[in-house]
């Protein structure tokens, strides 16, 4: 791990059924080192492209993270904040997860997580999340496959089944 300010973007796309087609992540924050941990205090801002005019759905989030180092694992904990998340009140996510390396360059990650609304009626029900990816290491990047589920599964409209999705993710010095 190495500690420091950082700064990046992502995207993906989504679908909420109101011609929102794409979610967009700013983020940055810094990173503490120590012998066999870290700590992350981080800010994302969330634009969600397409979304209805005056919907309110980009959305401000603060996060703090703690990751351990035990050499046969590395174990995470993290805790989002969100003061208005899409304009519904106060949300709270918070999620653990471990990565077992083994082989040469591979990876295993599992993780549970759990979103909580204040205004369910405008936010949707609590739910919990769960997943794992598999990644290989080659450098500067590393590629895997993934699979995240939940537990919305009787919500109206909701696309909410478990996916597999593969990545590539690539760090600069």
């Amino acid at each position: 791990m190495k500690g420091g300010l950082f700064l990046g973007v992502d995207g993906s796309t989504v679908d909420f059924n109101d011609g929102t087609d794409a979610e967009v992540n700013f983020v940055g924050g810094y990173q503490w080192d120590w012998d066999q941990g870290a700590l992350v205090a981080g800010i994302a801002r969330t634009h969600y492209a397409g979304a209805p005019k005056g919907a309110g759905a980009d959305l401000w989030e603060f996060a703090l993270a703690v990751a351990l180092d035990f050499d046969t694992l590395q174990w995470e904990a993290e805790m989002v904040y969100s003061p208005d998340d899409g304009g519904a009140g106060d949300a709270l996510y918070h999620r653990i997860g471990v990565t077992l390396p083994f082989a040469e360059r591979f990876a295993l990650s599992p993780h549970l997580g759990h979103q909580w609304y204040d205004r369910k009626d405008l936010g949707g029900p609590n739910f919990w999340e769960w997943g794992a990816e598999l990644s290989y290491a080659l450098t500067p990047a590393t590629v895997g496959i993934a699979y995240t589920d939940n537990s919305l599964k009787n919500v109206d409209g909701c696309k909410c089944g478990g996916r597999v999705a593969a990545f590539v993710a690539v760090s600069f010095p």
